[in-house]
């Protein structure tokens, strides 16, 4: 793999990690009696 391309696949990787995180963020804070758009588990399964 050249360098090139092993560098612009790490920064897929961490625009990907951002995205998730700021997903997760969003899911994590509800109001009492409500259900989160999408399932922090799940989204905290995929970052691994």
């Amino acid at each position: 793999m050249k360098l090139a391309e092993a560098l612009q696949e790490r920064a897929d990787i961490q625009k990907r990690l951002s995205q998730l995180r700021g997903r997760l963020l969003n899911n994590a804070k509800v109001q009492e009696g409500e259900k989160p758009v999408e399932n922090p588990a799940e989204l905290l399964q995929e970052m691994d």
